[in-house]
């Protein structure tokens, strides 16, 4: 009876052995946590500190979830025109960020704008943001928000957010 239970308990061990979570050394996958992004934006074209080579800032701030409570910044380097058949509307792009009191987000913004000239609401533009890196909270942090909302006539844009991101961190 003593070998039957000592042979049981070898082969056991020896199942327990062949499999990969049972080895200290085995790689420990990483966390991650997606949250949808909802959030509004407010912000103004500004010349302070302004690095455009376009001479098109903007700065202003920024209320939502995941932490994206702070101030933004826009600085455009590079724009173009749109085709003939959609006249009056401008492509651009530029270094987007996002200053919390958790760490900072960096995106690289790339939109379209139509100021639509004359009409008193102003314009309308529509981007999307990928995520090129962060500090703090926002160090691992990967994802893409999409903006839509109108802007210009000197009056604040009021720009509605929306998008994926996610954070990674080993378990």
């Amino acid at each position: 009876m003593k070998q039957a239970i000592h042979g049981a308990s070898v082969l056991g061990l020896m199942g327990m052995l062949s499999t990969p979570f049972c080895f200290a050394d085995s790689a420990i996958e990483p966390h991650q946590m997606c949250r949808e992004i909802r959030a509004e934006l407010h912000e103004l074209k500004t010349n302070d500190n302004c690095d455009s080579p376009l001479a098109f800032c903007s700065a202003g701030t920024i209320e939502g979830n995941f932490g994206l409570d702070g101030t933004t910044f826009f600085s455009v380097d590079g724009a173009a025109a749109t085709p003939a058949a959609a006249p009056g509307t401008s492509s651009y792009t530029g270094a987007f960020n996002i200053v919390t009191q958790h760490g900072t987000l960096a995106l690289r913004e790339t939109g379209i704008s139509y100021p639509r000239r004359g009409n008193p609401e102003g314009g309308v533009l529509a981007s999307i943001a990928e995520v090129l890196g962060g500090t703090g909270r926002y160090a691992t942090t990967t994802g893409i928000l999409f903006f839509h909302g109108h802007n210009g006539r000197g009056l604040p844009s009021n720009v509605a957010v929306s998008g994926t991101l996610c954070a990674t961190w080993p378990r």
